[in-house]
């Protein structure tokens, strides 16, 4: 069976939480916080505010 969580074709991958960081064999790996930005946005939309994501 192949492993779910395998993305090793790509340059990057992307996962969620405890397991899918324990499941990276990378000699670096980093971590966004989703849950801040989408505070943050729903923050500006309850005072009316334009939010322009960007990379």
């Amino acid at each position: 069976m192949e492993n779910y969580a395998g993305q090793q074709a790509y340059r990057m991958r992307f996962d969620w939480g405890i397991q899918g960081a324990s499941a990276m064999n990378a000699d670096v790996r980093r971590g966004g916080d989703v849950l801040s930005f989408t505070t943050a946005v729903t923050v500006a939309g309850d005072r009316e505010m334009t939010v322009y994501p960007c990379r």
